[in-house]
């Protein structure tokens, strides 16, 4: 399955790649054009970089997409999630909640393909695929050949949107969602179609559902946005409230989810519709906001950020690679370039502003928010289209550089490419590639048997609803959770004959799942017991 998947990739991404310039070109098109030829290579390395082996890289099933994943399959077939809520607006999952938004959209693919690594990511991947699209659409609204090909060139390799297109993690559509706004927005301002400018706003009030940092984000860009359009007379006051209510109507339901945990009031349910309240509130873990050291808190946030800015570099493998970064680390110097050009204005002045405002609010939420790269993921597509401007204006000053410069990002990306498929998330904590196998095992041998599982390993309880494809129906009914009133996740004890607790020693008849590093530790532990080793965990039985 994975060989055909592989192959139906480059031969479906190479007939997508060629009739997207041939569309694009009309009756200009012609293969003997270099230029063509190389928009259609690079589609073809960005959609290919973005789909190929996405079971196998990034290694192992992370919490969060095994979560996503099971709600999807949750809903699909019972109508409600892990937390018996029918349809919700917002998921409950961690106690704490996550984005739903992702888990409807993988429904039809868990549908079509049952519930397995390939269905929770194609749809990131795809939609990844899709932006690159919308990217090279929206730069070709500049009628700047030359910075249209260096950006597309400069996105397919992106190190950053590869990586984010590569694994199912919910909020990491949210960026792609303000990139579609701005190209509608754009397209409205290039052609007076008001419905472009309303449609735009339908998609800012659908970002709520992708990414928390949309309630912050989200609002502080439509202000600048809609006041600077009514400065410069694009739009009418009418065309002003109509699209801040589109946005509210559509955003309604997240601001009453919003406002019902903010104030501790109950669940409300609309029909076959949920808006969940929550056990556990996180807001005060992740922003400094609702901190009761709000000016220290940002201060901190702010100078964070700057380091990660810098850097490139969160210190978590599968948002980037140490040496390669966001944007590759000489890439830096090009966005300065393109941020001081702009700033004179000098370049692309008719919407060129947008991406400045995208920018500051990025910046905005980058203080009230404890930043790492995901959590501020909608700031960098600003940050890849200053860094295009810059490399264009660098060209065009300096032309005999343009060879010198292609060939470095063709190494890079080469070089940034052999590290990541050759780097194992195996042995991070989030990630569990080995799991799936010991479930397997252990479901063929169980028969009724209490299972023990080391709660050394994060959320394992999660793995066992995903692999086993677990009755939703019988983990309400049986789980059992932690009291804790100070976690920022809700810890699941039990539910059915599994039990996920810290295991000092093996004395209860049962099937016993435990890492082998920590079995290394505790070699008294397995003494004249069965024991079979699976990928790095090991099962014991007694």
């Amino acid at each position: 399955m994975s060989m055909l998947y592989n192959i139906m990739v480059l031969i479906i991404g190479f007939i997508i790649s060629f009739m997207i310039i041939k569309v694009n070109y009309k009756t200009n098109f012609s293969l003997k054009n270099k230029v063509i030829l190389f928009e259609i290579l690079f589609l073809f390395v960005g959609f290919s970089s973005r789909l190929l082996c996405i079971q196998n890289f990034p290694s192992g099933l992370n919490v969060d997409e095994a979560s996503s994943g099971y709600e999807a399959y949750s809903i699909l077939n019972y109508g409600f999630d892990r937390h018996g809520n029918s349809f919700p607006i917002f998921l409950e999952s961690w106690g704490g909640g996550q984005n739903a938004l992702y888990s409807y959209i993988l429904i039809p693919f868990i549908k079509v393909m049952g519930l397995n690594l390939i269905s929770i990511r194609l749809p990131m991947a795809i939609i990844g695929c899709i932006s690159l699209y919308i990217f090279y659409k929206l730069l070709k609204k500049f009628n700047n050949d030359a910075l249209t090909h260096i950006g597309l060139f400069f996105l397919a390799i992106c190190p950053w949107h590869i990586m984010k297109s590569r694994w199912g993690l919910e909020s990491n559509i949210f960026p792609d969602m303000i990139l579609l706004m701005v190209y509608l927005i754009i397209s409205f301002l290039k052609n007076g179609k008001k419905f472009l400018l309303y449609l735009s706003f339908c998609i800012a009030g659908l970002s709520f559902y992708a990414y928390g940092t949309s309630y912050f984000f989200v609002p502080v860009f439509v202000v600048f946005l809609l006041f600077i359009l009514l400065k410069k007379k694009k739009i009418m006051v009418y065309d002003l409230f109509i699209s801040i209510l589109i946005l509210v109507v559509v955003a309604l339901p997240v601001i009453v989810c919003v406002f019902i945990n903010k104030f501790n009031l109950p669940t409300i349910k609309i029909g076959l519709i949920s808006i969940p309240s929550l056990s556990i509130i996180r807001y005060n873990h992740i922003s400094s906001i609702f901190s009761s050291n709000f000016v220290a808190s940002s201060i901190n946030n702010l100078l964070n950020s700057v380091f990660l800015f810098i850097s490139q570099y969160d210190y978590l493998n599968w948002n980037a690679l140490y040496f390669f970064g966001i944007i590759y680390i000489p890439s830096i110097i090009f966005f300065s370039i393109g941020i001081y050009i702009s700033l004179k204005n000098k370049l692309n002045k008719d919407y060129n502003w947008i991406f400045s405002i995208w920018l500051l609010c990025s910046f905005l939420l980058s203080i009230v928010c404890k930043p790492n790269i995901n959590r501020l993921n909608v700031m960098w597509f600003p940050v890849i289209y200053y860094t295009i401007i810059g490399i264009y204006l660098f060209i065009n000053h300096l032309k005999k550089i343009k060879k010198i410069l292609c060939y470095l990002y063709t190494l890079l990306f080469a070089l940034f490419m052999c590290e990541y498929f050759t780097f194992s998330n195996i042995n991070m904590f989030t990630f569990n590639s080995d799991l799936g196998d010991a479930i397997k095992f252990v479901s063929k041998i169980e028969k009724n048997k209490k299972v023990y599982v080391s709660n050394s390993i994060k959320e394992p309880y999660i793995y066992f609803l995903f692999y086993k494809k677990y009755n939703t129906s019988n983990f309400i009914n049986s789980v059992k959770y932690k009291k804790c009133n100070k976690c920022q996740f809700q810890e699941v004890l039990s539910f059915g004959n599994y039990y996920f607790i810290k295991i000092d020693k093996i004395e209860k008849p049962g099937i016993y799942i435990i890492e082998g590093e920590e079995l290394e530790k505790n070699k008294y532990l397995v003494n004249n017991l069965m024991k079979k080793k699976i990928n790095k965990y090991y099962v014991i039985i007694k």
